[in-house]
């Protein structure tokens, strides 16, 4: 059976949204959510950032800004 990728996509934001309403940082929680929808071993910061539609620096400030 194919994996649905939207249906992933809803799980990763609806899941992330509710983690940000019981006050876990918006950002962080969108990338747990994507390193455990993963179906690797995990995922670079540049991949992440790639799935949820933002910059790399986003997903890791501190590593971004020492480059």
């Amino acid at each position: 059976m194919a994996r649905d990728e939207k249906a992933v996509e809803n799980f990763v934001e609806q899941t992330a949204a509710v983690l940000t309403a019981a006050g876990f940082p918006r950002m962080p929680a969108r990338a747990l959510l994507c390193l455990m929808a993963t179906e690797r071993g995990g995922l670079e910061a540049q991949q992440i950032a790639e799935r949820l539609g933002v910059s790399a620096a986003a997903v890791c400030p501190v590593r971004s800004a020492t480059r």
